[in-house]
């Protein structure tokens, strides 16, 4: 549809009431349950398990949160490998530089999670 067909069809942008008290119910903080619809604070999601946070809430996740899981692939001849963890829909990323044992498929861990530009890794992992 070109833009003028648009502009005609819908001449303003928004949200409906309906679609605006749907998305202010989902848009919680995850932690502390504020509302984070039309906040004037930044609004962090997390990009595996798409959750919303406030900034303060995401400020203290990232120092002090750690999530357990298990080594689901390690690749030896490259140093790194993936973690499963029930509170993420994909598997973390790690490297050997992040850990302080000897890896396997299976292992359990836990380890804190950081977001770069590749995506998520894991930090700090820990043999549990």
């Amino acid at each position: 549809m070109n833009n003028k067909v648009r502009r005609l069809l819908n001449p303003s942008e928004g949200f409906c009431s309906d679609c605006t008290d749907e998305i202010r119910a989902e848009m919680l903080c995850e932690h502390c349950k504020k509302t984070l619809f039309e906040s004037p604070d930044k609004v962090y999601e997390c990009p595996l398990c798409e959750k919303f946070y406030c900034t303060d809430c995401w400020t203290k996740m990232e120092r002090t949160e750690r999530f357990k899981g298990k080594i689901t692939s390690w690749f030896e001849d490259r140093n790194y490998g993936f973690i499963h963890s029930r509170k993420f829909k994909k598997d973390v990323f790690a490297h050997g530089d992040d850990l302080d044992f000897e890896p396997h498929k299976g292992k359990k861990v836990s380890f804190e999670l950081e977001n770069t530009t590749k995506g998520p890794r894991a930090r700090r992992i820990r043999d549990e």
